[in-house]
């Protein structure tokens, strides 16, 4: 058996070179696995639902991304970005079902309970502190907007996808409908509710004041 004539000999606390390669492959293995880890845990809990037809399956077409992502997602788009988009949902043991379902909606209600929903959040995640008074104006704002017809919404689509449950085995058609509005619409009615409440002392004008600041750039 040969050697190499560049082959030098170690002295005592030396490593070789293809020592340093290999514990080099090991460490740079051992990052990969762990971003690999880390990848899957920030991913989150998978749905159960797997999709198995869809409204555009038999025409070789893909589910509209809109199906999918979260209203937030959407209104980030440049297509929505002047607009707050609304999903219903509806869902039955076969498609008729499903579309009955949808059509049974009180589509104002709805949307009406939506931006009360989306109001809300906005609100608590607002720095108020212990004042009852900014707490009133809130709460007489919401119950104007739940009686508010909400003008100007259009349909935006709506699309059916056929889905298995893997955990339960469970079938289900689920049937969305989109729906958008200008934000200066919904943003005029928040104003609106907020505005129409009287005000009389300097506390009850600061308190509405208030209430309009955290509401000033829409939801």
């Amino acid at each position: 058996m040969g050697y190499s004539h560049n082959t030098k000999p170690l002295k005592a606390g030396e490593v070789s070179q293809e020592d340093n390669v290999k514990k080099t492959a090991i460490t740079l293995g051992s990052v990969l696995v762990l971003l690999v880890l880390i990848a899957g845990c920030a991913g989150g809990p998978r749905s159960p639902w797997t999709v198995v037809d869809h409204q555009n399956l038999q025409l070789g077409g893909d589910i509209p991304t809109w199906v999918t992502k979260s209203t937030g997602e959407l209104e980030r788009e440049r297509e929505f970005e002047e607009s707050y988009v609304f999903k219903l949902e509806a869902f039955g043991r076969d498609l008729t079902g499903a579309k009955t379902q949808a059509n049974l909606f009180d589509v104002n209600s709805e949307v009406a309970r939506m931006i009360e929903t989306r109001v809300q959040q906005k609100f608590a995640g607002a720095q108020v502190g212990d004042n009852n008074l900014v707490e009133s104006y809130f709460e007489n704002t919401v119950k104007i907007l739940t009686d508010a017809r909400i003008q100007g919404l259009r349909k935006y689509g709506d699309f059916w996808v056929f889905r298995i449950n893997k955990e339960s085995g469970e079938e289900q058609y689920a049937y969305y409908t989109l729906y958008t509005i200008d934000q200066s619409r919904v943003d005029q009615l928040i104003r609106d509710a907020i505005n129409g409440q009287e005000a009389d002392t300097e506390e009850e004008k600061t308190a509405q004041e208030r209430v309009r600041e955290i509401f000033a750039e829409g939801l």
